[in-house]
Protein backbone atom coordinates (compact mmCIF):
# COMPACT_ATOMS: atom_id res chain seq x y z
CA UNK A 1 0.00 0.00 0.00
CA UNK A 2 0.94 3.36 -1.00
CA UNK A 3 1.45 6.10 2.06
CA UNK A 4 -2.37 7.23 1.39
CA UNK A 5 -3.63 3.30 1.70
CA UNK A 6 -4.36 2.86 -2.33
CA UNK A 7 -2.99 -0.39 -3.25
CA UNK A 8 -0.01 0.05 -5.76
CA UNK A 9 -0.96 -3.26 -7.37
CA UNK A 10 -4.63 -4.17 -8.55
CA UNK A 11 -3.64 -7.72 -7.24
CA UNK A 12 -3.34 -6.75 -3.66
CA UNK A 13 -5.26 -8.96 -1.93
CA UNK A 14 -4.86 -10.27 1.68
CA UNK A 15 -2.39 -13.74 2.21
CA UNK A 16 -4.34 -17.23 2.08
CA UNK A 17 -7.63 -15.46 1.46
CA UNK A 18 -8.34 -19.17 -1.06
CA UNK A 19 -6.96 -21.50 1.49
CA UNK A 20 -9.22 -19.51 4.51
CA UNK A 21 -12.55 -20.02 2.34
CA UNK A 22 -11.61 -23.58 1.45
CA UNK A 23 -11.32 -24.33 4.98
CA UNK A 24 -14.41 -22.45 6.18
CA UNK A 25 -16.81 -24.20 3.20
CA UNK A 26 -15.29 -27.57 4.31
CA UNK A 27 -15.83 -26.99 8.24
CA UNK A 28 -19.52 -25.37 6.81
CA UNK A 29 -20.12 -28.68 4.73
CA UNK A 30 -18.88 -30.53 7.72
CA UNK A 31 -21.29 -28.78 10.41
CA UNK A 32 -24.43 -28.80 7.55
CA UNK A 33 -23.95 -32.83 7.34
CA UNK A 34 -23.60 -33.24 11.15
CA UNK A 35 -27.12 -30.98 11.27
CA UNK A 36 -28.99 -32.80 8.97
CA UNK A 37 -27.88 -36.44 10.00
CA UNK A 38 -28.39 -35.12 13.83
CA UNK A 39 -32.25 -34.26 12.25
CA UNK A 40 -32.29 -37.21 10.92
CA UNK A 41 -31.60 -39.57 13.46
CA UNK A 42 -34.21 -37.29 15.77
CA UNK A 43 -37.13 -38.28 13.39
CA UNK A 44 -36.33 -41.44 12.94
CA UNK A 45 -36.37 -41.88 16.98
CA UNK A 46 -39.77 -39.68 17.55
CA UNK A 47 -40.95 -41.96 14.98
CA UNK A 48 -40.38 -44.84 16.87
CA UNK A 49 -41.14 -43.47 20.18
CA UNK A 50 -44.62 -42.94 18.62
CA UNK A 51 -45.00 -46.63 17.55
CA UNK A 52 -44.16 -47.61 20.81
CA UNK A 53 -46.61 -45.67 22.96
CA UNK A 54 -50.45 -46.56 23.28
CA UNK A 55 -51.61 -42.88 24.61
CA UNK A 56 -53.05 -40.75 21.52
CA UNK A 57 -51.87 -37.64 23.05
CA UNK A 58 -48.40 -38.93 23.27
CA UNK A 59 -48.27 -40.57 19.90
CA UNK A 60 -49.32 -37.76 18.19
CA UNK A 61 -46.60 -35.40 20.04
CA UNK A 62 -43.97 -37.72 18.91
CA UNK A 63 -45.10 -38.35 14.93
CA UNK A 64 -45.26 -34.10 15.07
CA UNK A 65 -41.92 -34.34 16.56
CA UNK A 66 -40.72 -36.53 13.93
CA UNK A 67 -42.30 -34.33 11.34
CA UNK A 68 -40.64 -31.08 12.30
CA UNK A 69 -36.91 -33.12 12.41
CA UNK A 70 -37.48 -34.39 9.27
CA UNK A 71 -38.67 -30.80 7.72
CA UNK A 72 -35.72 -29.53 9.12
CA UNK A 73 -33.45 -32.07 8.10
CA UNK A 74 -34.80 -31.16 4.52
CA UNK A 75 -34.31 -27.13 4.64
CA UNK A 76 -31.07 -27.65 6.16
CA UNK A 77 -29.89 -30.34 2.73
CA UNK A 78 -31.71 -27.38 0.70
CA UNK A 79 -30.15 -24.65 2.11
CA UNK A 80 -26.56 -26.24 1.95
CA UNK A 81 -26.79 -27.05 -1.44
CA UNK A 82 -27.20 -23.31 -2.26
CA UNK A 83 -23.99 -23.54 -1.52
CA UNK A 84 -22.70 -26.45 -3.16
CA UNK A 85 -22.64 -28.58 -0.52
CA UNK A 86 -23.92 -32.18 -0.84
CA UNK A 87 -25.80 -33.77 2.48
CA UNK A 88 -27.10 -36.20 0.62
CA UNK A 89 -24.67 -39.06 2.04
CA UNK A 90 -26.13 -39.05 5.34
CA UNK A 91 -28.71 -41.10 6.61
Amino acid sequence: YATDGVPLFVTDSPPNLSFRMAAITGDAARAYNDLVEINKTAAKGYQEAAEGVSSPELKSKFSQLSQQRAQFASELSQHAQQYGINTENTN
